[in-house]
């Protein structure tokens, strides 16, 4: 995120939502009318789940909501909608009634002249961002990484919900995972493709069982505990929950060469053609943004994207897309994960609950 502070606010121009494959086309037009008008802004793009991706943008030495209205203006040329947001609260904008007569037109004339003229002064404009070194940013993002880690590898508790779409299979899972200690439960609903509604369940003591709609079996523990694990929070967001123990510790980090500066993010790049020859961080934060990985005649990509806030760990991203070869093949939107509160213990013990 880039934002600018007036007074003690912070303020920026969000879009409505677009599809992906306009998202970025949409973001430079931006940065082109704004930055020709003598305007220095960052611009980045976020998803919202359900919606599409919306473009942020922050004018960089505006220090009144009339700066921002000005700069507002500009975009015009650019068929997005935007809103003014202070603080992250998007704000109602009510445009003052106009009578049809030419005293009330002539003041917006007026205003649509003097616009080339509110411009950010000279010294608050930003200067070249300078490029840090490989080291510098592998070092930040270890211990961004780190810092949530520290946390999130300590808690025996967990209630995890996700959905899973594969949209070459046309398929939607719903996913419900609960962890207190030793007891681990899934439940999965299939809302769209083949597949049947189960909840597998394995008590702190005793078998595991499956139940379905046609009939309860019983499983074995460990197998059944290997299983549950993979859908856990740590295992689906393995990336982000081990990039930092493996920058530290993994050897081929070293091969990474360059860095570049791509939209908010630094890129850094593999001399390599094998392995991760591609990693993206986000330059606010640090924290994973995607990454390329060669093995083989295969390219995989994985995309984090809508950050937020979990409590008791930290900013987690909500959504994660995988591509192979260019293709979109699965994509996790994270409905919500709560690792404060020890989900219900009855849970782990009625067979019939659902």
């Amino acid at each position: 995120m880039w934002w600018i502070a007036i007074a003690s606010a912070e303020i920026v121009l969000l879009s409505s939502a677009v599809e992906k494959q306009d998202a970025k086309s949409y973001e430079e037009q931006c940065q082109s009318v704004l930055n020709d008008s003598g305007y220095i802004v960052r611009k980045s793009r976020f998803y919202i789940s359900g919606q599409g991706y919306r473009v942020r943008i922050a004018v960089e030495g505006a220090d009144t909501i009339d700066d921002a209205h000005a700069a507002l203006t500009l975009l015009d040329t650019v068929p997005l909608e935007f809103v003014i947001a202070i603080d992250g609260k998007e704000q109602i904008q009510t445009p003052p009634k106009i009578e049809e007569t030419p005293q009330k037109i002539e003041p917006v004339s007026e205003r649509i002249e003097i616009t080339p003229n509110i411009k950010p002064k000279e010294s608050k404009r930003k200067r070249n961002r300078l490029v840090p070194t490989v080291d510098d940013v592998l070092l930040h993002s270890k211990d961004a990484h780190q810092l949530i880690v520290k946390d999130w590898s300590t808690t025996n508790q967990e209630s995890f919900i996700f959905y899973r779409k594969r949209p070459q299979e046309g398929s939607l899972i719903h996913h419900r995972f609960y962890k207190a200690e030793s007891a681990l439960r899934l439940d999965i609903t299939i809302q769209k493709g083949e597949g049947m509604n189960s909840t597998t369940v394995l008590p702190d003591e005793g078998e595991a069982w499956v139940s379905t709609d046609e009939k309860n079996v019983s499983r074995n523990a460990i197998r059944t505990r290997e299983l549950l694990e993979r859908f856990s929070s740590t295992n689906i967001l393995s990336i982000p929950y081990n990039i930092g123990q493996d920058i530290e510790k993994g050897s081929h980090w070293a091969a990474m060469s360059t860095v570049e500066e791509v939209d908010d993010t630094w890129r850094l790049q593999n001399y390599e053609q094998q392995g991760i020859v591609s990693v993206d961080f986000y330059q606010q934060t640090w924290l994973v943004a995607s990454m390329i990985v060669q093995d083989g005649d295969q390219q995989m990509e994985y995309e984090f994207l809508d950050y937020r806030p979990v409590n008791g760990i930290g900013l987690i991203p909500h959504v994660i897309q995988i591509y192979a070869g260019g293709q979109l093949i699965e994509e996790i939107q994270i409905e919500d994960l709560d690792v404060s509160n020890i989900p219900e213990e009855s849970i782990f013990k009625a067979k019939t609950s659902n």
